[in-house]
């Protein structure tokens, strides 16, 4: 209230704010919704918001109707998920809901039968490569959850149906590996040399922690997170967890013939995959008849050892495009501002709102793919031009491409991006220095 209005002025607004809250709930609701998603707004600072409308010295508050409104704002957002969903023109159509079915999908992702034309398998193979999906998995170790609360108390309005993992057979599968290392501490990192990227993520202190982060696989080309591809991380980064979600994302392309993973350890995270895939859950694991491919974001290959980045750099990798592998990472820009608020949630809550604010990141993507489009054809552009402008004479065009086409079908040919450097040993670096001293020693005039 202004500074200005009497006692019984703050009283009667106070009253008749209260009453428009209760008479216009879902118009609140909505609101608080739509500033959730781009201006991160938490539903606790809409309620202080409507607080310091009501009385802004905070002298004459009612009673706090705040966990009411939280209450009233889940509800809202699930029934709004049903809604779009069209689940209301089926009978009984939220509890048929199926999984994954409540997530936003992305329109330009390739799906039979949906966007793809008759007969697609038969393109020719040098087009294949359009409808193969690109995935990038990471985790994001700042969306960590205190014990709060329990799932019995605040259980998930839709848990298993938009974003996140069925819950129960997640925590049930990652109870036989309470051992297992956080993929940092594991001897095999430090054979790629140099390798920091996931130096910060070894969680060695867990406790009062109920997760200490989220791990999820979104779809590289277009940002999108997939459904059924969050989970929550117990123990760090581990193998148990990424494979889980890694194999729960191919749910969305099984008729896919060939899948690239884009991930920060490909190189020492693909050598197990196979075997860790026959110990998932059948549901979530990756066919065997579906071809694998593997590459490091270009972000993080600069820290591997040079023979890695030669193979796994996604510069480098064939049918790729200009795919960076480091979408993920925006995704995970969009999701920080608002891991305070989540942090302090019980567990039904957290999952609400992040599967709530993964829509909005799905949506604010899709309205901008003719955007986004309109900047990779510049480059495109730019690149035909820069390929025009080389000397015709020279031939260096078609010799490299002939190079790097036989590379490319038999990876076993001489890589043409890798040359070996040799290096002196230490050994032989002392005995130079020694010399260099020696001769020094020995030149006139050195006393």
């Amino acid at each position: 209230m202004s500074m200005g209005f009497t006692k019984s002025h703050s009283i009667s607004v106070g009253a008749n704010i209260v009453y428009w809250i209760e008479s216009n709930a879902c118009v609140m609701a909505g609101t608080q919704q739509q500033l959730a998603s781009p201006a991160r707004v938490s539903i606790y600072e809409y309620y202080r918001g409507l607080n310091h409308k009501m009385d802004n010295m905070e002298i004459n508050l009612p009673k706090t109707q705040y966990r009411s409104l939280f209450q009233m704002a889940c509800q809202f957002r699930h029934l709004l998920m049903m809604k779009r969903a069209g689940r209301g023109h089926i009978p009984n159509g939220i509890k048929t809901t199926e999984p994954g079915e409540l997530a936003l999908q992305c329109i330009a992702c390739p799906r039979p039968g949906e966007n793809l034309p008759d007969g697609w398998e038969s393109m020719p193979q040098s087009e294949q490569y359009i409808n193969h999906p690109i995935l990038a998995v990471d985790a994001n170790f700042r969306l960590r959850s205190v014990k709060k609360s329990t799932e019995e108390n605040d259980p998930g309005l839709h848990m298993g149906l938009v974003f996140f993992v069925d819950h129960d057979k997640y925590i049930q599968h990652m109870q036989k590996y309470a051992s297992q290392k956080d993929i940092c501490c594991l001897d095999c990192i430090s054979s790629c040399s140099g390798f920091q990227t996931l130096a910060h993520a070894e969680t060695k202190n867990t406790h009062g922690l109920r997760a200490t982060g989220v791990g999820i696989c979104v779809y590289a080309r277009h940002e999108h997170v997939l459904p059924l591809v969050a989970g929550d991380l117990q123990v760090g980064e581990r193998y148990c967890n990424m494979d889980y979600i890694a194999g729960s994302a191919t749910q969305s392309f099984n008729d896919a013939k060939e899948i690239f993973y884009s991930y920060d350890i490909a190189c020492q995270w693909k050598v197990n995959l196979h075997t860790h895939m026959k110990k998932i859950p059948k549901h979530t694991q990756i066919h065997d008849d579906m071809a694998l491919d593997f590459g490091i974001p270009k972000l993080h290959c600069k820290a591997h050892k040079y023979a890695c980045q030669c193979l796994y750099s996604m510069n480098l990798r064939h049918r790729l495009g200009c795919t960076c592998g480091k979408e993920i990472e925006r995704t995970w820009d969009d999701m920080n501002p608002c891991v305070a608020s989540m942090k302090e949630m019980g567990p039904g809550a957290r999952h609400d709102t992040i599967d709530d604010q993964f829509g909005g990141h799905n949506w604010r993507k899709e309205t901008r793919l003719d955007v986004y489009d309109w900047y990779d054809f510049r480059q495109a552009a730019a690149h035909t031009v820069f390929t025009e402008s080389l000397p015709q004479d020279k031939n260096w065009v078609e010799e490299w491409t002939v190079m790097v086409e036989k590379w490319e079908a038999n990876d076993s040919a001489p890589n043409p991006y890798f040359k070996e450097a040799k290096y002196a040993s230490e050994a032989v670096v002392k005995h130079r220095l020694k010399e260099r001293d020696r001769k020094i020693l020995q030149a006139p005039g050195v006393v």
